[in-house]
């Protein structure tokens, strides 16, 4: 999924950083990686959530936006929990226009 989403987004004309975990992409960021948006699972191999690594990405660039994607219920983040981090939420499995769309509204709650 990762790599069907990197393609997409690519070719939608997005500079994309894929990571194979969570703490891959805090590691990134670390080093000097500024993204404007972070698109990541709610459920992550490892021991980081993707709320985990939005905490610890945001703490670093705090404007950056937060796509959320889950197979699971949307109910694994509240409405308040999404509002307040002015994320955004795309389920699993995702069409190409609800990832696109839910990048692009991404992009424009920050502009």
């Amino acid at each position: 999924m990762r790599r069907a989403a990197q393609r997409l987004l690519e070719r939608a004309g997005h500079d994309v950083v894929a990571a194979a975990d969570g703490h891959e992409a805090v590691d990134a960021v670390l080093d000097g990686l500024r993204p404007t948006v972070l698109l990541t699972d709610v459920v992550l191999p490892g021991t980081l959530t993707g709320h985990d690594v939005a905490e610890r990405v945001r703490a670093v660039v705090p404007t950056v936006r937060i796509v959320y994607a889950s197979g699971y219920s949307r109910d694994v983040l509240t409405v308040e929990q999404l509002e307040s981090e002015r994320a955004r939420f795309v389920a699993k499995p995702f069409t190409s226009r609800s990832l696109l769309d839910a990048v692009a509204d991404a992009v424009e709650v920050g502009a």
